[in-house]
């Protein structure tokens, strides 16, 4: 194919995004700050936003990075406004702090429907003026074009880029510099920032859109000199960004327990292989031995999405040398129990009763998600997280992605979250991102330890 025809499917496929994505915004946003002239942004806007994010990309392994970002940005834009109103300046008395933390979490929506650098800022901006978004709002968030085609030597260039910024968008531009976190979660510094910046955002080819081009080494310096002014600036007026780094790092580490994250087999539910493989190694004509054996191998690329259920039973098929029977799209939840534990269910409302979020996180496959959903067992969860649908699971994890996703999505740090799961290593896994938990033996120990760490 060629580059033409490859850059034609592209603009195609992103066209096509963009209408899904504004089909799916505008009944969210209908009535809120972000398009009702006039209207001032309130905590109910914030919300609003946020709904807008996770429903037009509901966080998955291959964008939980983005939503990490989103959400940091947010904390930085909000601490930012904070203090600047703190500072005592009439300047920035004005500021409103739940549209700085809704504008954060706008800030980079295009890169939902499109990576191409450059691209994001024009496919962001029509999708938000198809939804309807206000213009004075949509003027409030920092362009890309402000760094093009300048040079970073001339200091007076420079200075009156920075004075062309608002403060609002000297505020965005800030926490979007600043919202970065490491593998492990925690914030990074400044300096890994610009190091990132400098050294990945350079890119060459002739693949390229014309506007790409641009992002060249003239650029990126560009950007870091008014990053500089920016960082001066803030801190002059009494928003020192790495005063602010270290009390959001603070506030998550310190972050109280408002949200519990189940596992459902073997917590609330019973082993759901107890009567699924005496039955599949009956409809194959194989020992249960060979079926248990086979079925764990042929089930991972299922849990998280890579494969469909008639591609697993082929791999298994080929496991144990068996020929399909003719009802082995039944076998996988034609036994699946559903009778959950009456004492974990207690528990389970009882926590909702305190006003703890509920989560359940799930490594399964779509055919037990639907028998399960139907049957009522996610009905007292807030959020459900399902390895197919987010495409990671607890024991493939090597970012631990699941229980970051589980964070994202009940919209908390990872310190405000306490998981419940049947397998050590899972509650350990968990805990290297900061989620403490503990290992479910029974509803009597899991309802003591609970009392123990003040949750119940």
């Amino acid at each position: 194919m060629s580059e033409q025809d490859k850059r034609f499917q592209d603009r195609m496929a992103t066209r096509q995004r963009m209408e899904q994505v504004v089909e799916i915004g505008i009944p969210i946003i209908a009535g809120s700050a972000l398009v009702v002239e006039g209207k001032s942004f309130g905590s109910t806007d914030v919300e609003t936003t946020r709904k807008l994010v996770q429903a037009v990309a509901p966080v998955t392994v291959e964008n939980y990075k983005l939503h990490e970002h989103l959400q940091l940005t947010a904390k930085f834009a909000r601490k930012i406004g904070q203090h600047l109103k703190a500072s005592g300046s009439e300047e920035y008395q004005y500021l409103n702090l739940d549209e700085l933390e809704s504008l954060a979490l706008l800030h980079d929506f295009g890169r939902f429907t499109t990576n191409r650098f450059f691209r994001n800022d024009i496919i962001e901006n029509l999708e938000f003026k198809n939804m309807g978004v206000r213009r004075d709002v949509l003027d409030k968030l920092p362009s890309l074009s402000v760094y093009m085609n300048k040079d970073p030597q001339d200091v007076d260039e420079v200075a009156e880029t920075f004075s062309q910024l608002t403060p609002y968008q000297r505020i965005i531009e800030l926490a979007d510099i600043h919202g970065k976190r490491r593998d492990d979660g925690t914030v990074t510094t400044y300096d890994e920032v610009m190091v990132y910046h400098r050294t990945s955002r350079l890119v060459t080819g002739d693949e390229l859109y014309p506007s790409e081009r641009k992002k060249s080494q003239q650029f990126i310096d560009y950007c870091e000199r008014v990053y500089e002014r920016l960082r001066t600036w803030s801190s002059e007026n009494g928003a020192d960004m790495k005063d602010i780094k270290e009390e959001i790092a603070a506030e998550e580490f310190e972050s109280p327990i408002s949200s519990i994250i189940f596992d459902i087999g073997n917590v609330l539910l019973p082993d759901p292989e107890t009567e699924l493989i005496p039955d599949i190694a009956a409809s194959f004509g194989i020992s249960t031995e060979d079926a248990a054996a086979a079925w764990p191998s042929s089930t991972p690329s299922l849990q998280i999405g890579q494969i469909s259920e008639d591609e697993m039973w082929e791999l298994f098929s080929r496991k144990v040398n068996k020929p399909l029977p003719p009802n082995y799209l039944d076998l996988s939840w034609r036994r699946l129990r559903t009778t959950e534990d009456p004492e974990v269910r207690a528990i389970i409302k009882d926590l909702k009763s305190h006003g703890y979020k509920l989560a359940a996180v799930s490594d399964t496959i779509p055919s037990h998600a639907r028998v399960l959903s139907a049957a009522g067992l996610y009905q007292d969860f807030d959020q459900v997280i399902l390895s197919p649908e987010v495409g990671a699971s607890k024991k493939r994890s090597t970012d631990h992605e699941m229980f970051r996703i589980a964070a994202l999505k009940m919209w908390v740090p990872p310190q405000a979250c306490f998981f419940i799961d049947d397998i050590a290593s899972y509650v350990e896994s968990a805990k290297e991102v900061g989620i403490e938990g503990v290992q479910y033996a029974s509803a009597d120990m899991l309802r003591s330890n609970l009392s123990a760490r003040g949750i119940l």
